[in-house]
């Protein structure tokens, strides 16, 4: 009887643990949709431009928005406005275009990577002391695509981890063909690629005055399920090449209700 109870419980967490790799992948997707991995708010007044005061920054993967204070004339009040940046250009997309904030002239603005990013920065009201240009460099250099590259994959690899789970509490769980070592291994795989963006974000791109944002936060939680649904398989795993271990030395231990029958610990190999 506790022998059932252990195997159906450890069924049921099996399938807890498929269920939040689902939502760590939700959790990521979420977090990569979003532009928010870093933050920063501005001063007291800050102003950048005649009536024109800076507010807040967000950054992310292929956008930067800002959002400035100013004084509409016709309507002699202050009004919120925010501007979102494109700084990497999809399918279909076209630059971003936007109002100099003293002319008022239209302007339209390169991508990040060919752009002159001290003028773009200007126009956009970020003020000198937040350095978004540093981040840019960096998204530049190449850790823009790498990041979105090894997310998406991640996403696959979090869906096969899943499966894997699944497959080794099944009525009649063995150990993998490619050797407990090699099934570990191939299983880290989604989680170190999860765990580069995230620790893109968090480290190489931990700039001056720059706070965590809300897709970071998110990254990092899912990061953090598929660590844990990797922990649950390797256990899960230890477990198959125990009872083959067993099978080897001539008598094997009964994992499922299924093997030991009624009333059977162990079967006769």
């Amino acid at each position: 009887m506790l022998r059932d109870c252990l195997y159906l419980t450890t069924r049921i967490v099996a399938l807890i643990n498929c269920v939040a790799v689902l939502v760590a992948i939700g959790l990521s997707i979420a977090a990569l949709s979003k532009t928010n991995w870093r933050t920063i708010d501005g001063l007291h007044n800050e102003q950048v431009a005649p009536n024109v005061f800076f507010e807040h920054l967000r950054i992310g993967e292929s956008k930067t928005c800002v959002t400035l204070r100013l004084y509409a004339n016709e309507t002699r009040k202050w009004k919120t406005r925010e501007t979102c940046y494109n700084t990497f250009l999809g399918e279909d997309q076209h630059p971003t275009t936007t109002r100099d904030l003293e002319t008022g002239q239209q302007l339209i603005l390169s991508p990040v990577c060919s752009a002159e990013r001290d003028w773009v920065a200007l126009k956009l009201g970020i003020p000198e002391r937040v350095n978004v240009i540093a981040i840019w460099d960096k998204q530049c250099a190449g850790f823009q695509w790498a990041n979105v590259l090894t997310q998406v994959f991640a996403w696959f690899g979090a869906f096969w981890l899943a499966y894997e789970m699944l497959l080794l509490v099944g009525d009649d769980p063995d150990e993998p063909a490619c050797g407990i070592f090699l099934s570990s291994l191939l299983s880290a795989i989604p989680v170190l690629l999860h765990m580069f963006p995230t620790l893109v974000w968090l480290y190489a791109m931990d700039v001056a005055d720059f706070e965590i944002g809300s897709s970071l936060k998110l990254a990092i939680a899912a990061t953090v399920i598929l660590a844990w649904s990797w922990i649950f398989k390797v256990t899960l795993l230890l477990c198959a090449w125990c009872k083959g271990r067993c099978a080897q030395r001539g008598w094997e231990f009964a994992l499922t209700p299924k093997e030991r029958g009624v009333n059977g610990t162990f079967c006769e190999v």
